[in-house]
């Protein structure tokens, strides 16, 4: 039954703030009065949207990871946010808050679940970098438990503030998140002067630490606003901003003065931008380390192809201004080609390509000219000696390219020959004298000296000779003569029997259908006779493939007696393959043809390119260049070689291997 309640107004009127309240009254039922009292929680405004999740995890709320919403087990309502997997798993729900006003919030929530399989979970709320927690666990089913964050500031300069919660879990585990309540606390003014500096000048320092570490323009708007957020700061706190954090904040403003410079700079610039482009390049070197870190790749490399293409614009116009070649304009495009050559790559790859061609060519002809230059010079009285002048010339010359040299004058190239020539036969007939004056006195002792000596003025062209003064040579001949006269007297005294050693530089000659006369070196006690100290005698005949002897006799002005004879060899011609051809389990040969001095070939193969275990054949005449191997390995790679050879006397002389070639059987 439903009946009227007189309230008390004196309690009526307490209602009036957020808290706890008891309002006493009275009731008549069947004409008899009763005392009636009903208690009353006015609770503060929830600044969540969806704090049930009634309608989902929508807009405000997000979620990263796994976790639903369902009818189980709701805290009040008929949904809530459920979770349950049979693997371990872990999610974020989190909800961002506009526009609050100053002061001191609290967040809290109710969780009810499976107290052995879930655990490490908490909630959090997040002011400006600054980030408060409160861990929990759960205790069981229907066990709700309500962890609070209550000490939440948001101050003046705080935009938006973001709540939630975190939960992990391992397999099996389940539970249930409902009714989330964010509510303000206290006005702003129950936070002291002192904690509320502090607290804003580390949240200007969390704002400047968010700003991304490298910037573009389009950042310009929210580092104007931190910039404006540390100027609304009192003095106070202002003064508990770090240095560290202002002097990043400047840095990002003159990082970012100086990326609207560079996105300024034309696409195509011309020398008339130049001054800008120095200036904007001048402001980027001005910046610190730490500013250039922040500035974006585009923007450098912007104002670096700008000025590649300044650089490159600036030689361009050194060279349209260069004429044709001379003393006067030399200077000018050796200038040019320098500021050319130390241009960078991507500098030149801007250069234009018909002036590019024009500078080749004017280095060219500027080539040209200064080698014409030189070789006039030769017979000129100034720069230095003749020799000088020739080489100087000729190093130039030599270092043209090929097109260069085509353009020297004939007869600049005529005199530059004669000169060169000149120079060398000079150079020999140096050499000639300088071994002759180093004679010293003409005693057996220096004989090697007089040998080497005459072996050089011998190797003279005549040109050369003619160079070595007449007195010059009269000390190399009377040097031999005095050398002669004591090799006379020292035999006289006392002539030695030995055996000389004699050597030739190959006992081994191939035939070449003439008569052989190998060079002798005789010594005695390791040292080398001069050729008139001793004779040699040759066989009559020695063009055919043989054996020779060679004697030498020791004459009485060396000092010494003695014979010795010598072998020397001549074998014949090498030939080779000229047809390797496969078949099935042999091969067929055909050697070059030999006619002369060559008796039959001699061919070789072997599994092993080493030849270290082989089978030999012989074709006993010299005009049957062609064999067929048989009895081989099927699919077997052979080595084979061929060489000839020539019986003299019952003795086989044979040539040298052919080279290698290989075959395949089928």
């Amino acid at each position: 039954t439903d009946v009227e309640v007189n309230w008390n107004a004196e309690d009526l009127d307490k209602v009036n703030e957020v808290g706890d309240f008891e309002i006493k009254g009275t009731v008549i039922y069947n004409e008899v009065e009763y005392s009636a009292k009903c208690k009353l929680s006015i609770l503060p405004i929830n600044f969540l949207k969806k704090p049930g999740f009634e309608s989902g995890i929508s807009d405000p709320w997000t979620i990263e990871g796994e976790a639903g919403v369902t009818g189980d087990d709701p805290h009040s309502g008929t949904k809530s946010l459920h979770f349950y997997n049979a693997e371990a798993k872990d999610f974020t729900v989190e909800q961002t808050i506009e526009g609050l006003e100053p002061g001191v919030y609290a967040f809290t929530g109710y969780f009810q679940g499976d107290q052995k399989n879930v655990s490490g979970s908490n909630i959090f709320a997040t002011v400006t970098g600054d980030k408060y927690s409160q861990s929990f666990d759960f205790n069981g089913w229907a066990v709700w438990q309500t962890p609070v964050i209550d000490n939440i500031v948001v101050t003046d300069i705080d935009e938006e503030l973001t709540v939630g919660f975190y939960i992990t879990y391992g397999a099996g585990g389940w539970g249930t998140c409902d009714d989330m309540y964010l509510y303000k606390v206290s006005d702003i003014e129950s936070v002291s002067a002192d904690d509320l500096s502090e607290l804003k000048a580390g949240r200007v320092s969390n704002l400047i630490a968010s700003i991304n570490s490298t910037i573009t323009i389009s950042d310009e708007e929210y580092i104007a606003k931190v910039r404006t957020i540390y100027n609304s700061l009192s003095d106070s706190a202002k003064s508990k901003v770090s240095s560290e954090s202002l002097t990043k904040l400047e840095d990002f403003e003159n990082a970012l003065i100086f990326e609207k410079l560079a996105d300024g700079i034309k696409e195509n610039v011309i020398l008339a931008d130049k001054e800008e482009v120095d200036n904007i390049r001048t402001a980027y070197n001005d910046l610190s380390d730490s500013a250039k870190s922040m500035v974006a790749d585009d923007y450098v490399a912007k104002l670096e192809d700008a000025e590649y293409s300044i650089a490159a614009l600036e030689v361009q116009e050194m060279v349209d201004s260069l004429g044709v070649v001379n003393a006067d304009t030399l200077e000018n495009i050796r200038a040019a080609q320098k500021a050319y050559e130390e241009l960078p790559d991507k500098a030149k790859e801007k250069f234009s390509a018909s002036t590019k061609e024009d500078l080749d060519s004017l280095v060219q002809d500027a080539d040209v000219f200064e080698v014409e230059e030189l070789i006039k010079a030769i017979d000129s009285e100034e720069g230095g000696n003749r020799q000088e002048r020739i080489n100087a010339a000729k190093e130039a010359y030599d270092k043209l390219s090929d097109a260069a040299k085509k353009k020297i004058s004939a007869n600049s190239i005529d005199k530059l020959n004669a000169a060169t020539k000149e120079t060398s036969i000079l150079a020999d007939a140096e050499n000639a004298i300088k071994l002759i004056n180093e004679i010293g006195n003409a005693s057996l002792e220096n004989e090697e000296k007089i040998i080497k000596a005459r072996e050089a003025y011998e190797a003279l062209s005549d040109e050369a000779k003619a160079k070595v003064p007449s007195e010059i040579l009269e000390i190399l001949t009377k040097a031999e003569s005095d050398l002669e006269q004591a090799k006379k007297d020292a035999s006289e005294a006392k002539i030695v029997s030995v055996i000389p050693v004699v050597t030739i530089k190959n006992d081994k000659i191939i035939y070449t259908g003439k008569n052989i006369k190998p060079v002798v070196t005789v010594k005695v006690d390791d040292k080398k006779l001069m050729p008139s100290s001793y004779t040699v005698t040759y066989p009559k005949a020695s063009k055919n493939v043989g054996t020779y002897t060679i004697i030498v006799t020791l004459k009485a002005n060396s000092g010494y007696k003695g014979t010795k004879s010598i072998p020397f060899r001549i074998i014949p011609k090498k030939t080779g393959i000229s047809k390797l051809v496969k078949g099935k389990k042999s091969f067929t040969i055909k050697a070059k043809t030999v006619k002369q001095q060559a008796t039959g070939y001699q061919i070789q193969y072997s599994t092993n390119k080493n030849f270290s275990v082989k089978k030999t054949v012989t074709i006993k005449n010299n005009k049957i260049t062609s064999k067929v191997v048989k009895g081989l390995k099927s699919k077997t790679k052979y080595y084979v070689r061929v060489r000839t050879f020539k019986t003299v006397k019952g003795k086989k002389y044979y040539s040298d291997w052919s080279k290698v070639k290989t075959v395949k059987t089928n």
